[in-house]
């Protein structure tokens, strides 16, 4: 291939240079930085979401089992008395 190459889209004439291919590149760098950020992103919020539900899980557990007594202690212990 030469340093200009001719491409023919619908009815226009279209030349791509050496600096043509050189910005494809860098947004395809751009492209690739996008997608790294948008999966940490996700990580970081699949991480949260996790750490989130497991304390509402044995919070809620514990205090349905400490002042409420829905959860009979007797049979499903505390978790601070797992704990401790």
């Amino acid at each position: 291939m030469s340093v200009e190459d001719s491409l023919l889209v619908g009815q226009d004439m279209v030349t791509i240079t050496a600096e043509t291919r050189e910005l494809d590149r860098s947004s395809e760098q751009e492209i690739a930085a996008l997608d790294a950020r948008a999966r940490r992103r996700r990580k970081i919020k699949v991480w949260v979401l996790r750490v989130v539900v497991f304390v509402v899980i044995v919070g809620g557990w514990q205090l349905l089992a400490d002042n409420t007594f829905i959860i009979d202690p007797f049979y499903w212990g505390k978790p601070s008395g797992i704990v401790t």
